[in-house]
């Protein structure tokens, strides 16, 4: 696969489904504006990954570009840049709309966004490590010293399974996780995994 094919591929084949800015089929309606792009770029990654470019990427890397296989936090801004380098190689105009480094959402930014979904998701953790205790509450935590424990043992994140115990549990083990949360001083995210759709089975014959 020489320059020009790994141009047309790219801009043909993978960028004109993106670089035009349309709005994508399928998109997320209603979702909150600290992820709406986030959104987008989900699909766009996904859409991604429905074309074969192994080969592509291979001589993408042997030119020194970006191989794609690393842009799941921009895509958009990933393909651009290198329908960018490639055109420039050509001497052709690209088609890109942003400069290389000027995608408004691009390696540095999308980091950026990542760690502040991250903070906005998790709380803030209780040690030096940069990762989080998440523990799925069992039904005895609706003793509040089998919590107190769980904190001290060192839980970041309760997760109530929804698909076990009651409302009654529920609300226990929530009271349970604020008072542990103002005796130890910790702080503790509550995580309600809801039950899904359940399909129930029943026998023939009466049984």
């Amino acid at each position: 696969m020489n320059i020009p094919q790994i141009n047309q591929t790219t801009a043909k084949g993978i960028c004109g489904h993106f670089a035009n800015g349309a709005r994508l089929r399928g998109s997320p309606q209603h979702i909150h504006p600290h992820y709406s792009y986030s959104a987008r770029n989900l699909l766009r990654y996904l859409r991604l990954r429905t074309f074969d470019i192994r080969k592509m990427q291979a001589k993408l890397s042997e030119l020194g570009l970006s191989s794609i296989s690393h842009s799941e936090r921009y895509v958009l801004a990933n393909i651009e840049n290198i329908l960018h380098f490639l055109c420039l190689y050509q001497g052709v105009p690209a088609a890109a709309r942003f400069l290389p480094g000027m995608h408004p959402v691009n390696a540095t930014t999308s980091q950026q966004s990542l760690e502040e979904h991250t903070r906005r998701l998790f709380p803030v953790h209780n040690h030096g490590r940069n990762t989080r205790v998440m523990v799925t509450l069992p039904s005895d935590a609706t003793e509040y010293e089998v919590v107190k424990e769980l904190f001290t043992g060192g839980m970041d994140m309760a997760r109530i399974n929804c698909s076990h115990d009651d409302i009654p549990a529920w609300e226990q083990m929530i009271e349970n996780i604020k008072k542990a949360r103002e005796d130890t001083g910790r702080q503790c995210a509550i995580y309600m995994d809801m039950a899904g759709t359940q399909k129930a089975a029943h026998g023939h014959g009466g049984e």
